[in-house]
This record gives C-alpha cells, structure tokens and sequence, in this order.
C-alpha cells in the first residue's frame, strides 16, 4: 500500500509526549518538531539512521484544517529504552513516496522482530531506507 495525504485511523492514540521527561527537556525522551520532512531529514540524516536504536513504532498522518497535513511519528530508542515523539507540522505530496519507503523499513524491522510468531518469509525482506 502506498500512502496517501488523508487521515488514518488507527485502534488506538499514542501519547505526543513522554510522560517521564518534562516537556522543557532536550533529551532522549523528548518531543520533537520539524516544519517538514526535509528538515526532519536533515536533522535526523535518515539515510543513515540505525533502524534498531531509532525505531519508529508508529505514525499518524492527520489534517491541518486548510493547512494541509502533518506526521507523527513514535519512536523508540531501544537501547536507551527511552521513547520520542516527533510531529512534522508539514508533509507534502511530494514527500509521500520519501516517506512511505521510510515507513516500510521500520514496518520490516516490527516484523522481523515478531517472526517467531508471525506469518513472514524473512527472505524476501531487505533492510535498509535508501532515498529513491
């Protein structure tokens, strides 16, 4: 499935804040913000990001009202084991296929970590965003 701008709704919120840090703190567990996902590429450098100790749990994508739509992003620091929510105020259309070959990593690394479980074939599975 590609995604597409429009509202998904999942079974259940997710909190836009880390109820053990304060919200004043710069730290692991702290809420980010980013005007756009360039800027949130930016500072992140995505490509070359660890997908296991910056695992993106979950993401909403939601309405702005006229001002079109923005991304939540849930991320785990696994190794910290501290969790961080991140809002980019400003997705575009352009940045949907970006952002969905992002996504399908992390969708990829959730599944792997479930296979002794789950229904997969692990070797049809590559790990590793690239910028297409």
């Amino acid at each position: 499935m590609k995604l597409k701008l429009k509202n998904y709704d999942h079974p259940y919120y997710c909190s836009e804040m880390n109820y053990f840090v304060s919200p004043k703190d710069d730290n692991w567990g702290s809420r980010k913000v980013f005007k756009n996902w360039k800027a949130f590429d930016e500072a992140w450098d995505l490509e070359h990001l660890d997908i296991d100790m910056n695992l993106i749990f979950r993401w909403d994508i939601w309405e702005r009202d006229e001002a079109g739509f923005g991304l939540s992003l849930y991320m785990m620091h696994q190794r910290k084991g501290a969790f961080r929510p991140i809002e980019i105020e400003t997705i575009e259309k352009k940045d949907l296929e970006e952002i969905n070959n992002y996504l399908r990593e992390h969708w990829i690394r959730l599944q792997q970590m479930w296979n002794p479980i789950s229904v997969i074939d692990e070797s049809t599975y590559k790990v590793g965003y690239t910028k297409k």
